[in-house]
């Protein structure tokens, strides 16, 4: 059943599909494809609550987290009060007003600089968990996974069909591929086209993505979509 052994990967079959082959079946291309979009689903769908939580961090749309975050953050001692100001039958003095604008601008900075430290990306995380569930982490998941076929599948799979097409272009068959010379330059150039391709492939899934992960409550991928051509409709209208 097995020709070798890798010590990295284990058993190798009979005919596997060696970098160096210069054409492959339609089942082969199949194959890198989907271990590429399998690839990438894991680790996307792994790494989309720190994406979400970024998104929304950087949108600061999210008032009813940031608020409750704060709220955790921070003691009730350091949350803002309300001052008044006595008032004086004499004039103040014009060394007062300053002394008191100093303090006040110290303790504004030290307060933006503790609400700053608060809203951390694990500050975050946690208050979302306690406000809205684990499951809300994975808000937008869906069209991360949507997303995450496209660039997985065209990107390797593209990537290895480029990278062949173009070896047996510019290398004789008696050479089989493996010449040192311009090999690297014909992977770059490869992997160069087959992101391009990617990319346009998958901006729209990407634009829906970062969109979904804006909105304050989870929506699914058709709903967002949706909205997202109405609102399109409207403008142009």
């Amino acid at each position: 059943r097995y020709r070798a052994i890798d010590p990295l990967f284990g058993g190798i079959g009979k005919a596997p599909v060696t970098k160096g082959a210069m054409s492959l079946s339609v089942s082969e291309y199949s194959r890198l494809a989907l271990s590429g979009a399998v690839c990438t689903v894991i680790v996307r769908t792994l790494l989309n609550p720190l994406e979400l939580i970024k998104t929304k961090i950087q949108l600061g749309n999210d008032k009813e987290l940031t608020e409750f975050t704060l709220q955790k953050a921070l003691p009730s001692s350091k949350q803002p009060v309300s001052q008044k100001t006595p008032k004086k039958d004499t004039e103040v003095s014009k060394k007062s007003v300053d002394n008191s604008l100093s303090a006040s601008t110290i303790q504004v900075q030290k307060r933006t600089t503790e609400t700053e430290d608060a809203i951390g990306t694990l500050a975050m995380i946690k208050s979302l968990i306690e406000l809205r569930g684990p499951l809300s982490l994975f808000q937008s998941a869906d069209i991360t996974f949507l997303a995450s076929l496209v660039f997985g599948s065209f990107g390797f799979g593209a990537t290895e069909l480029f990278r062949r097409f173009f070896t047996s272009s510019f290398f004789d068959d008696t050479s089989g591929g493996n010449s040192n010379f311009g090999s690297e330059l014909i992977l770059l150039a490869a992997a160069a086209l087959a992101t391009v391709i990617t990319s346009a492939a998958a901006t729209p899934f990407e634009t829906i993505r970062v969109r979904s992960m804006g909105i304050i409550e989870s929506k699914g991928w058709k709903t967002v979509l949706g909205e997202f051509l109405a609102e399109k409709r409207m403008s142009r209208g």
